[in-house]
Formats: C-alpha cells, structure tokens, sequence
C-alpha cells in the first residue's frame, strides 16, 4: 500500500525529472534517467513505483564519453513500457493521467504542498546560497527549473495558498527558473514538511542545515 505522501513526492519526481513517451495520444513509456549525483532519488522512485506495480524493476547503468572533457561518465535508469503496467500505475493516479494538467492542479491544491514540493526539488531543484548584492551577507533561496513558466506559475500559487513567498519567475531561452528567498517562516516550513520527504543527501542537508551566516561587512566574515 503506497501512502499519499510518498505518491506526492513521486509525482513531484514525474513531473520535473522523468521523460514520457506518448504516442497516438497513449502513453507508451516512462523513464526516469540520473546521474550519480541524484541516484537516491532514482532508488526511491522506483521503490514507489514497485508499490504501485507490484513488480520489481531493474536499474539499468549505461556509461558514455563526455566528448569535450574526454571523460567517461555514468547514468542511471529505471524503464517502464508495459502497458499493463502502466496501466496499474494509471489506476493508482487521483487524475488517472501522469500529466501536469487542470485536472491535477485543481487536485494537488487540496494536497499537502510539502511531499509533492520535496519530489520537485529532488528532481529539478536546489537550494542555493549566494552573497547578496546590497552588502557583505548571504541569502538562501529555492530554485526550480522548467522548461516553460506554465507550471512554475502554479507552484507560485500553492505557494500563497500556504501563506508563503511565492518569489519571482526569470525565463530564457530554452528554460525558466522560480527563484522564491527562504526567510524564517518559509526556513521552518521546509523543515517541517518538505526536508522528511527529500531523498538526495545533498539537497537535505541544505535545507536542514540553520541559516547560520553573518551580515556585516568586516574583513574576514564568511559563510558558516
């Protein structure tokens, strides 16, 4: 039995980090492919998705030459394109779709945020500290990456729905980035509700980690 939890987080996965393959207006594969960076987040979605399947799945490595640096790098998969699989995994979905459409949006906002948000984070986002440009201090922020502004605007609104910054939206060519500052309220939030469900080392860390950074500008402050 797979809890409404770990299904959020695994659609926040789906939604950021996976490739679907849909032909004829039928979905025909999904495919979840990392690197070594973000192979505790594949570990975990496929343990879900064995859940929702009742059918163990392999992970498949593959290695390739990087040719501008000569280096040889590793990726990681897990595959699905049976479709009486996927057909299970279908009847476990509230919209019954693995699309980011009206149906889900009106569906997640009655959902907690936080699960659904520590899948988005786990596959297309970060937490980032930089210096700030005003003074000598840091600043802690949350960015997630799309590759159109549509879904990033949704988040904006769950976002407000739970009383919380909903930062602001730059777009480029290709891609668009919501960038959204953690102050306290929001510091708290994330570890209440986002950090117990985030699967990549990493990423927990920074947003477990105390917001612990000096702001004057005296010689010698750093990042602690």
């Amino acid at each position: 039995m797979i809890s409404r939890s770990d299904l959020l987080w695994w659609l926040g996965a789906l939604h950021t980090d996976c490739y679907i393959w849909e032909k004829d207006n039928d979905i025909k594969e999904l495919r979840l492919r990392v690197g070594k960076q973000s192979y505790e987040m594949l570990v975990k979605w496929k343990s879900v998705l064995e859940k929702m399947t009742g059918k163990s799945h392999i992970i498949k490595k593959s290695t390739y030459l990087d040719k501008r640096s000569k280096k040889s790098n590793s990726y990681f998969e897990v595959r699905i394109s049976s479709s009486i699989l996927l057909k299970k995994v279908l009847q476990v979905l509230p919209t019954k779709s693995f699309k980011f459409d009206s149906n889900f949006v009106e569906w997640i906002k009655t959902m907690s945020l936080g699960p659904y948000l520590a899948g988005i984070i786990d596959g297309d986002g970060c937490i980032q500290i930089r210096k700030r440009y005003f003074d000598s201090g840091y600043e802690r922020l949350i960015k997630i990456a799309d590759c159109t502004s549509k879904k990033l605007l949704i988040l904006q609104q769950l976002f407000l729905k739970e009383s919380l910054p909903k930062g602001y939206i730059t777009e480029y060519k290709n891609h668009s980035d919501l960038w959204i500052y953690i102050n306290k309220r929001l510091d708290k939030w994330l570890k209440d509700n986002v950090a117990p469900h985030i699967s990549i080392s990493h990423k927990l860390q920074k947003i477990a980690q105390m917001p612990r950074w000096r702001i004057s500008g005296k010689p010698g402050n750093r990042l602690m």
